[in-house]
């Protein structure tokens, strides 16, 4: 599509001449575009009747750890897939994985495995089929995606890693009136309870919690790594004790 603005052009002469010359360009532009549409949508259709179109659909996502906010990453991901067979009429009706091979992305001037970028995210281009990602990293569990057709597109591959370490307290700071306990992972507020303070006396200390509530997992389960425990200001506090039955957002608990 071609645009041109002209200003001042009248009804003189050589203004007949140039919008004639113009409307000549403009001809010729709109047969060169119909050609290469023309050629498009042959090469798509292939050149000969009997030849199919290999469309190329994305499976891609991003891997995080606890919250999709706390990406990974670094991640080794590695694509498996079936590929599809016409003459198979139940192809689509669930994976064969006994003819589940890893894929050779060489031939689609791709890498596999890949890795996960500073945002976690991954991506390939792939022919029609059945696909599974596989996802590695030393310090934590190596996870499968489900088998997912393509097409349709699969563009929210997002898997959440855990961790094979345990997780702990990381920082505790008390302040008057707060304490603050910071966890090296990412913990269910659910299990955040039972937390005892005592003061100099051995005495029960009284206190409310607060944590965000903005982190979540992609199920929208929320997740927080720091708790406010907040109490009478003035109040000496001589103990601390967490339970180990607070856990983390894959139900382990803390040592």
């Amino acid at each position: 599509d071609a645009a041109v603005t002209l200003t001042g052009i009248g009804a003189t002469p050589q203004g007949m001449i140039l919008k004639g010359a113009l409307f000549i360009v403009k001809d010729v532009l709109l047969d060169m575009w119909e050609e290469e549409l023309d050629a498009n949508i042959s090469y798509m259709k292939g050149a000969s009747s009997d030849a199919s179109c290999s469309w190329h659909i994305d499976p891609s996502g991003y891997v995080y750890e606890g919250v999709i906010s706390n990406r990974i990453p670094g991640v080794k991901v590695t694509v498996s897939y079936i590929p599809y067979d016409e003459n198979d009429d139940s192809f689509w009706d669930a994976p064969n994985t006994e003819n589940a091979q890893i894929w050779d992305a060489t031939e689609y001037n791709q890498e596999n495995p890949l890795f996960t970028d500073a945002n976690g995210c991954y991506a390939w281009d792939v022919p029609e089929g059945w696909w599974q990602v596989k996802y590695e990293k030393e310090g934590y569990e190596t996870t499968y995606s489900e088998w997912l057709p393509v097409p349709p597109p699969q563009t929210e591959v997002n898997i959440g890693l855990t961790s094979t370490a345990t997780p702990v307290v990381e920082n505790v700071e008390v302040k008057d009136g707060t304490v603050v306990i910071k966890f090296t992972q990412y913990i269910d507020p659910e299990t955040f309870t039972g937390v005892v303070l005592k003061d100099a006396n051995g005495n029960a200390i009284e206190y409310t919690v607060e944590y965000s509530k903005d982190e979540t997992d992609i199920e929208g389960n929320v997740f927080a790594k720091v708790f406010t425990l907040n109490f009478a200001t003035g109040t000496y506090v001589g103990s601390i004790k967490i339970p180990n039955t607070v856990t983390n957002y894959a139900g382990k608990a803390i040592t």
